[in-house]
């Protein structure tokens, strides 16, 4: 398995973002002294010329960028299941938009906090068809670019759906949306599932990408999570691609950076 860390081209006062409004080359050129294979790369909106910068720099550093996530969509208030259908047409429109910018990085993108809420429609059905219909379109135009798709469990605190691997996974079998993969977080996970490893488990083969935080978002090795166990599941379900830090910088960016990758490699 690889390892990766999370870097934004933004400042950020809040978030599990390491490095974020630092100057970005550097911190790059830390990330891959420290021994890291990757990173999952926090946007606002890039200009043509700042994504040929940046995949230049990636490449330079032969630093592989497993996951894009372009934060703008969010903070513009783009939901793939908004109950006015202009605006949902148009919220998918702009994810496609993303779709071919991250082909430039060979990257994937997630589905998170822009699936929207069911609080802001008629009932939990019509949530799940709009949804759908979304999804579905993203999914067809991602696999013909060679994008990955990742559906993000989220706890109840932040959406009030697919909190758990379970109810995710379920939605997309029942809605055949095969290309679709899952993105799982340790973080979500301790909040949600019952048993993190049996959760795990569920997901097989349908895991795309994981983000690595412990009990308290955190580093890993800072919490009460037992990775020794949740790895050896990990390893189980023939997952081999990337284990993502995404974690508050504390005590600093660098020391986290350290911690979390010393105490990951330590146990693989």
């Amino acid at each position: 398995m690889k390892i990766g860390i999370s870097v934004a081209n933004f400042s950020s006062q809040f978030g599990p973002i390491v490095y974020a409004g630092e100057d970005l080359e550097n911190a790059l050129k830390t990330i891959k002294k420290l021994g890291y294979n990757g990173v999952d790369f926090f946007v606002n909106e890039l200009r043509e010329s700042e994504v040929k910068r940046y995949v230049s720099l990636f490449k330079s550093l032969e630093l592989e960028v497993p996951l894009l996530v372009a934060i703008h969509l969010a903070k513009q208030g783009i939901s793939l299941s908004d109950p006015d259908k202009k605006r949902r047409i148009e919220g998918v429109k702009k994810y496609i938009e993303q779709i071919k910018i991250a082909a430039k990085f060979e990257s994937n993108l997630p589905i998170g906090f822009i699936r929207g809420n069911i609080q802001k429609h008629a009932g939990e059905s019509i949530f799940r068809k709009r949804l759908s219909e979304s999804l579905k379109a993203i999914s067809d135009e991602a696999e013909k670019q060679g994008v990955g798709i990742f559906f993000e469990p989220i706890n109840r605190y932040e959406v009030d759906n697919f909190n758990r691997i379970d109810s995710s996974l379920e939605f997309l079998e029942e809605n055949n949306l095969s290309y679709i993969q899952l993105l799982i977080d340790t973080f979500h996970m301790n909040i949600e599932e019952r048993s993190i490893e049996d959760a795990i488990r569920i997901a097989g083969d349908r895991i795309g990408h994981i983000h690595i935080s412990d009990s308290n978002r955190l580093a890993p090795g800072m919490g009460h999570l037992d990775y020794a166990k949740i790895l050896k599941v990990i390893k189980e379900t023939g997952y081999n691609r990337f284990l993502s830090l995404e974690i508050f910088p504390e005590p600093s960016p660098d020391e986290c950076a350290q911690k979390g990758i010393k105490f990951l490699k330590g146990i693989l």
